[in-house]
């Protein structure tokens, strides 16, 4: 049986600046966090939702007071981790003009990084699937949340391919609710190529999660030079070149 190592406060600060942008958080929010931190340890079959309780001193009641049950409670924590996921897109968007090219290849570098971080949480965030109920709860309450998000995505990425076409600098000048509606719709060309290089990118991060148990060990198999780390860079280099 997996066992919940709760991590120290240095190790949950981001999380707790995060939710809010405050650290001085209530017991609801660090239920939420402790949740998904342990979900990405354990894994959803073997979460417990008496155990963050615990961590925080908390009675398992709160389970039910805050969210409605076990199920309520993980579809926020995969929530919290895709907001995550979108504020650290934003993070690393340059504000001012600068090369639109660099600027694809440091996002697919954040994706990376954020997979590392959560693990199977990554994949969870976007595939709430653990339990029918669960999935209903995630579309009747954050679905509009969700799909804001991944609209921002794909407007980052249409923006950034139409300006690489076009030879010219980037700054993405606008945020989520609040896209560039006519200049997409104006380069329709770009939102169906951000949209193929969404998909890719999505791929090669579940991939990374380490949850294609298949090709685990395909590097020993084939007794290849090349190394992992080698082939998602050419990967990166070819799907980037695919589009723009």
């Amino acid at each position: 049986m997996a066992t919940y190592q709760v991590p120290d406060d240095a190790q949950l600060r981001h999380y707790w600046e995060s939710f809010g942008r405050s650290n001085t958080l209530g017991i609801r929010e660090k239920l939420v966090i402790l949740s998904a931190v342990e979900m990405a340890q354990v894994g959803t079959l073997e979460f417990n939702a008496k155990n963050p309780c615990e961590a925080l001193g908390a009675k398992s009641s709160m389970v039910n007071y805050y969210f409605g049950g076990r199920e309520g409670l993980m579809a926020e924590a995969a929530i919290f981790v895709y907001q995550d996921w979108i504020q650290s897109v934003q993070e690393c968007l340059n504000t001012k003009p600068s090369d639109p090219v660099a600027q694809i290849k440091k996002i697919i570098a954040s994706d990376l990084e954020f997979t590392r971080r959560w693990g199977h949480m990554a994949v969870f965030a976007s595939y709430p699937n653990s339990s029918p109920k669960l999935r209903e709860i995630y579309h009747e309450r954050f679905e509009s949340i969700a799909q804001e998000g991944l609209e921002y995505y794909l407007a980052v990425l249409a923006t950034l391919i139409s300006d690489a076409r076009a030879g010219r600098k980037s700054c993405i000048d606008f945020s989520i609710g609040n896209l560039p509606q006519s200049r997409l719709a104006a380069d329709a060309s770009a939102l169906l190529a951000a949209t193929s290089l969404s998909w890719s990118i999505s791929g090669l991060t579940i991939w990374s999660a380490g949850q294609h148990i298949a090709s685990s060990n395909l590097e020993t198999k084939f007794k290849t030079p090349l190394t992992t780390k080698v082939a998602i860079r050419n990967h990166i280099n070819h799907i980037i070149n695919s589009v723009v």
